[in-house]
């Protein structure tokens, strides 16, 4: 994914940079951050501007990953550039929830993942439409999404701007989650998606197989094998990579990698409601919704349907 926004960005990025404020440049040498945390399960998501830039920042910011620490930056061995952003921001949820579910299930999304010093709202790049994608596809399962920044972006999706859990901060200059910074609504909403997300949790391991039962990837808080059947086929003597692989509350997230042709073949089928998936030996039908869409590279959120075979 990072590889396919840097080939989406950069061009863009480096005409912007020549004429840019030092306070506006983007940092390549960071890389882009497009979100953190469990963007494509997470009941919480917060809708961000872009990535910050100070003298506190590493290039190793955004690469910090600690197992069952999905929002790394949460984590108390983060890099200070990371820690001392989210941590104070988060206090009163984790002083409720505990630390590691926050940072289990709340997830944010930049609409630009480039980092700077301030950010620059006239900027518009390339990989702004994959931002909002995820956004809506947060929309479509159910997730709670607060804006932070950037609102009038966000809102430009109709789908995110209509949504009944669409919320937005009290304050334009505070970053915090908070009851006082929240409408009374989105202060018990996110609570109680943060409760039921992990009341449900669990720390089985799956093994996600495809038709073969090839085993594919081993994932954790998972409670059941994922066999993956029409989307397994070969195409052009290859079947299609399939990673990622999240499973709960009735939802199925997946990526698709490969050829061209292949994820073109992939998106058809997953658009014609025939992306058929087998758990613990019942058929599904995964309808699906798409977040991000490349060349060679789709991702997948997805409700599960019984198939009833007659």
């Amino acid at each position: 994914m990072i590889d396919h926004i840097i080939e989406q960005d950069i061009a863009a990025v480096e005409r912007y940079n020549l004429k840019a404020k030092p306070h506006h440049a983007l940092q390549t040498s960071m890389g882009p951050s497009p979100f953190e945390g469990n963007i494509h399960s997470s009941p919480v998501v917060l809708l961000l501007a872009n990535p910050g830039f100070d003298e506190n920042s590493s290039v190793d910011d955004h690469h910090f990953k600690v197992d069952g620490w999905p929002l790394a930056g949460m984590h108390p061995s983060a890099p200070s550039g990371m820690r001392d952003w989210w941590r104070p921001r988060l206090r009163k949820l984790c002083e409720i929830h505990g630390e590691q579910t926050i940072a289990s299930n709340v997830a944010a999304l930049q609409i630009n993942p480039w980092a700077s010093t301030n950010y620059d709202a006239g900027l518009n790049l390339p990989s702004r439409k994959g931002q909002i994608a995820l956004a809506e596809a947060a929309v479509n399962r159910g997730a709670v999404l607060i804006i932070i920044r950037a609102e009038k972006l966000w809102r430009s999706s109709e789908v995110i701007d209509k949504y009944s859990k669409t919320f937005r901060t009290n304050s334009y200059q505070s970053s915090y989650i908070t009851e006082g910074n929240l409408p009374a609504e989105a202060w018990r909403e996110l609570n109680e998606q943060i409760s039921r997300a992990s009341s449900g949790q669990v720390s089985t391991q799956t093994r996600v197989l495809n038709r073969a039962a090839v085993e594919q990837l081993v994932l954790p808080e998972v409670s059941a094998d994922v066999e993956f059947l029409s989307l397994s086929t070969r195409l052009n003597g290859n079947i299609p990579a399939l990673s990622k692989v999240e499973l709960g509350n009735g939802r199925l997230h997946f990526d698709v990698t490969g050829d061209i042709d292949q994820v073109t073949w992939a998106r058809k089928q997953v658009e014609a409601g025939e992306c058929i998936v087998r758990i613990r030996g019942t058929l599904f039908r995964a309808k699906s919704t798409l977040g991000f869409l490349f060349p060679e590279w789709l991702s997948i959120s997805a409700t599960l349907e019984p198939l009833t075979i007659k």
